[in-house]
């Protein structure tokens, strides 16, 4: 285990440059593939806001994408425009906080993992004969006050313990699914995290908080919290990595501070892409119209109008490109 949790504190000394070999020409390797995760708040409520997220889908152009906080009426409205762009196959969850995957890649295999009323989605992906497991997460909410900005929402400490249960859980079905599986080549885990990884919280739990989810049979206390999401993610039994790269103006951030949603009282870094095994990171970037160039990543078309991102939702999308060794 410490092993594992010293190549993974390298591994992030590459990703918080974007890229360890700052090549994201996709010509120099083979089975490639770029991953997207956009939390889509209210975009697809409005004209303004389906048009912004198009716009920034046909930018980046993803080969697969994982939403967060889309309704029924949003997924429907997703399968019936992006087929359009290439996308062939859709997979959702239902719940408090609807999850959505789409890809241009045959999905094979898929199945919900079972936890606390936000169940992450899970997507096996065949790229070009290599079996990807991604799964679409959306974990407890983030407490920006106490209490919780929302009606009924606990307050902090029992949803940081839920959060920190449910990756461990994300965890623990991956490993199974790797034992089950040898010829996956690895996973991603991408969505909104709902964790600031700069943000220091409890260390450690020696029990649930009053208000916290029930701990699953197949975990128990103490169970270390520091540092979220990293320390959760050293417990998957290969290499899973956390990319942390930027946007073009450097912030690290992928929520913006009240505008378009007043209840963010600070900025955040929620959204997150990781990796496991044989899938490698060619390069990461948060996008974001407002510092957009024909720079960075590999990108299509102009720049984006300057308050696009905004347009499409209070958080930025996080693109990462891939190539499966």
């Amino acid at each position: 285990m410490v092993i594992q949790r010293l190549l993974l504190i390298t591994v992030l000394t590459c990703v918080l440059l974007t890229s360890c070999s700052k090549k994201d020409d996709f010509q120099l390797y083979h089975n490639t593939f770029r991953s997207m995760s956009f939390n889509t708040f209210r975009a697809l409520d409005s004209l303004p806001g389906k048009a912004a997220l198009k716009q920034h889908i046909e930018r980046a152009d993803p080969d697969i994408v994982s939403f967060v906080e889309v309704d029924d009426s949003a997924v429907v409205y997703i399968e019936a425009t992006y087929g359009a762009l290439g996308f062939s196959y859709f997979e959702k969850v239902a719940g408090d906080t609807q999850v959505m995957f789409m890809s241009k890649y045959p999905i094979t295999e898929t199945s919900e993992f079972v936890m606390s009323g936000r169940n992450p989605l899970y997507c096996e992906v065949d790229i070009n004969g290599n079996l990807v497991g991604v799964v679409t997460v959306h974990f407890s909410s983030w407490c920006i006050s106490t209490p919780c900005t929302e009606d009924g929402e606990l307050p902090a400490e029992p949803m940081a313990h839920d959060r920190m249960v449910q990756l461990y859980q994300t965890i623990i079905e991956l490993n199974d699914k790797k034992t089950a599986k040898p010829s996956l080549k690895g996973f991603i885990v991408q969505g909104d995290y709902n964790g600031d990884y700069f943000n220091f919280q409890e260390a450690s739990y020696s029990e649930a908080p009053i208000g916290g989810m029930a701990l699953p049979a197949h975990l128990s206390y103490p169970l270390n919290n520091a540092q979220f999401p990293l320390e959760q993610l050293s417990y998957y039994s290969g290499e899973m990595r956390l990319n942390l790269s930027r946007d073009l103006g450097g912030d690290q951030n992928t929520v913006w501070v009240v505008d378009p949603n007043p209840k963010l009282l600070f900025p955040l870094r929620l959204d997150y892409i990781s990796y496991s095994d044989d899938i490698k990171l060619i390069a990461g970037e948060i996008l974001n119209s407002e510092v957009d160039a024909n720079t960075g990543m590999n990108k299509y078309g102009n720049p984006l109008p300057f308050s696009t991102s905004r347009d499409a939702s209070d958080h930025k999308a996080v693109i990462a490109d891939f190539y499966i060794e």
